[in-house]
């Protein structure tokens, strides 16, 4: 196959460089365009030295008739309400396009409304995009021009949660408790981003109306046809990357055993070359997935009260943003899905 033409939408966040920096290795890239709000005109390596000799390239405004003639993907690297604006007049050409931040991760301008607390500009295309949570949706990924990358407490949660679903549909509410460095509340400063804040601290935010709630109900709205509602609560941890969650659910059925479902998620994720089931009595690690893009999940049964606890650790930046939406790019362009990440 010829050589991958790419552009990327604010590639100066963490997500735009965490995936610069794997572009850079991927055999069968090229980025072209590269743009940003800020550092319009200055060279990428003026504002990070690691790309000094490995990437000669320079930050431009976002032209659409530039990326258009140059580009065969563009990659939205922006925080929630940018990609809107701008997707749309890229219908018209053949460039791919993958979204990163969460524009088309949900169905209606109603739902942006009551979890972005935004209007959707483009609701009316909502429809073309496919979720790529890539080791359950590969086939849609395959077929589409447009994918909506997960969010990573998703990512994390249901890469961990829907295999079960497919065994067992609980009645009583799943609870999905979630821990994030703090790199997963992006670039844009806020208080409790700040060193003094979140330094020797570890605290709950956004308890209630998180928009990842949303996303993960959908995720297994696309995966089992059943609309439910899961108690999602993410927390900010004193470190760089990494998301730790554990998932809780009720079991009333018997009949399922520790090792019938840790029997089940190894064979359901056998053709999954970044997904680890852990041996059971193993417990995951976020230090063992950083810089990577896999996601590495262990199960444990607590025959005492029926719960069933599901642990997943993934780097928050890679396999929950830049990493994800590689893999999907491979997918899409008919390429190995690990090729430039491993």
């Amino acid at each position: 196959m010829s050589i991958i033409k790419i552009g990327i939408v604010g590639a100066s966040g963490y997500s735009g460089i965490e995936l610069l920096k794997q572009l850079i290795r991927h055999p069968k890239a090229e980025v072209t365009v590269i743009t940003s709000g800020t550092y319009v005109g200055k060279q990428l390596s003026s504002i990070n030295p690691y790309f000094k000799g490995k990437l000669d390239i320079q930050f431009t405004v976002l032209n659409y008739d530039h990326i258009k003639n140059n580009c065969d993907v563009l990659f939205f690297a922006t925080p929630s309400g940018t990609a809107m604006q701008h997707a749309h007049h890229f219908y018209d050409s053949l460039v791919k396009l993958i979204d990163i931040s969460g524009d088309f991760r949900l169905t209606s301008n109603e739902d942006y409304i009551k979890w972005y607390k935004k209007e959707h500009t483009d609701d009316k295309s909502l429809n073309k995009w496919v979720y790529g949570l890539t080791e359950v949706f590969k086939e849609d990924i395959t077929k589409t021009n447009y994918l909506s990358n997960p969010g990573c407490y998703p990512t994390s949660i249901l890469l961990a949660l829907l295999p079960f679903l497919k065994l067992y549909q609980p009645n009583s509410p799943i609870i999905c408790d979630a821990k994030s460095g703090v790199s997963g509340k992006g670039k844009k400063i806020t208080e409790d981003s700040l060193y003094l804040e979140c330094n020797e601290n570890f605290l709950a935010y956004k308890v209630v109306g998180h928009q990842h709630t949303p996303e993960i109900e959908r995720g297994i709205q696309l995966f089992t046809g059943i609309n439910t509602h899961i108690v999602f609560t993410p927390h900010l941890i004193p470190m760089d990357r990494g998301i730790l969650s554990t998932i809780y659910v009720n079991i009333t059925n018997t009949s399922l055993t520790e090792n019938k479902i840790q029997s089940h998620f190894e064979s359901f994720y056998k053709d999954s070359p970044f997904i680890k089931i852990l041996e059971k009595g193993s417990f995951p690690q976020t230090k063992n997935v950083s810089y990577t893009n896999e996601c590495h999940i262990s199960i444990a049964l607590d025959d005492r009260t029926g719960i069933l606890k599901i642990i997943s650790v993934i780097d928050n930046l890679i396999k929950g943003a830049s990493g994800s939406a590689l893999q999907n790019m491979n997918i899409m362009f008919g390429l190995e899905e690990t090729t430039g990440l491993i």
